[in-house]
């Protein structure tokens, strides 16, 4: 059984990465009208199911590169091996020794996701990229200790950006890109200057 902490971080976390997703959207036009095209394919925009929306290549794509640069974890997770020296390179790690890293900084790596910090879906549409996901994309870690309510964040995403993006037209109140951005290790990220995500919302009235 979770523990309430457990659960509220869980909550945080896809909060987190809703918030940068919602931005990056609602700042750049050419996302944002792909994105309801894309949803406009659907029929009977007030009953979408998530099976339909995990069908959309687009969408997904927008979710991905999201998690990708605000993940909802932030410290690092040390795994040990307890029985056995790991080998990295030319160095020795001798048993027992924990050993962990921020998945931010593999996130970031620039040799597997060109121009890292920049908001690109479209990395995500090239099946050299998506083979490799299982290697390189850890926005809910791995293994053993991966997030076990991972399935029910990625709903979240799916369901709600879906329902924001094609019911709701929304514009950046004074909200810039370090009101987004990593600048803590909080557990959660903390950011560079978290005032919130400032906007104004309206109905978008072609999409009732």
């Amino acid at each position: 059984m979770k523990s309430k902490p457990s659960v509220v971080r869980d909550l945080e976390a896809t909060a987190i990465s809703l918030r940068a997703i919602t931005y990056h959207i609602h700042t750049n036009g050419s996302i944002l009208r792909r994105l309801r095209s894309e949803l406009s394919d659907l029929v009977g925009l007030k009953s979408m199911s998530l099976r339909e929306l995990e069908q959309l290549p687009y969408l997904t794509a927008v979710i991905m590169e999201g998690l990708r640069l605000n993940l909802g974890l932030a410290t690092r997770l040390a795994r040990i091996a307890p029985d056995r020296d790991l080998h990295y390179d030319k160095w020795t790690i001798p048993a027992g020794s924990p050993v962990g890293m921020t998945i931010f900084l593999m996130h970031l790596d620039e040799h597997v996701y060109p121009r890292p910090e920049e908001f690109d879906p479209d990395r995500w549409l090239e099946n050299a990229l998506i083979r490799k996901a299982d290697k390189i994309f850890a926005p809910f870690s791995q293994g053993t200790g991966n997030c076990i309510g991972m399935h029910i964040a990625w709903a979240e995403l799916y369901l709600t950006i879906a329902m924001l993006v094609s019911r709701f037209d929304r514009e950046m109140a004074g909200t810039e890109a370090v009101d987004i951005e990593c600048g803590s290790d909080q557990f959660v990220p903390g950011q560079k200057r978290d005032k919130g995500l400032n906007v104004f919302v309206k109905r978008n009235t072609l999409w009732q």
